[in-house]
């Protein structure tokens, strides 16, 4: 996900990266040589984290990969401002139209949608960006 000046830019997933870490690790290195980002933002894993076991390790990878780019890195702990997910997301929609169609919507007994966590990053990127001079300064 790529913010500049306010506005999404660009945001991917890939299954191929999802699957193990050396193709993680190979899309993160092409997204960073491609985009070349001034800040890069990643998700704290804490011990309150409850992100599965796999989740965990791809986003390790990330952090791996932003530590050793020339790039600023903030480590952010997700924030809720929300009662759910899909409400932030609907919040999202607004500020950034260019992803009201990808809102996910989900049914108690449905599986997390595929966007939702497309959603996740760009909360944290929101985050970052508008509380960025105490964000960064916090991180330095």
């Amino acid at each position: 996900m790529l913010l500049e000046h306010g506005s999404l830019v660009t945001w991917q997933t890939s299954c191929k990266a999802a699957s193990n870490d050396k193709a993680a690790n190979e899309f993160v290195q092409e997204a960073l040589a491609i985009l070349r980002p001034h800040v890069i933002v990643f998700e704290d894993l804490c011990s309150e984290c409850r992100k599965g076991k796999q989740a965990k390790a791809r986003l390790n990878v990330i952090a791996e990969a932003a530590r050793t780019h020339p790039a600023q890195t903030l480590k952010l702990t997700p924030h809720r401002e929300f009662a759910s997910r899909f409400q932030e997301a609907a919040h999202l929609a607004t500020l950034y139209p260019e992803v009201a169609d990808k809102v996910p919507v989900r049914r108690f007994f449905d599986r997390e949608p595929h966007h939702a966590v497309l959603f996740e990053a760009l909360a944290l990127a929101d985050r970052a960006m508008h509380g960025s001079s105490h964000l960064l300064a916090s991180q330095m």
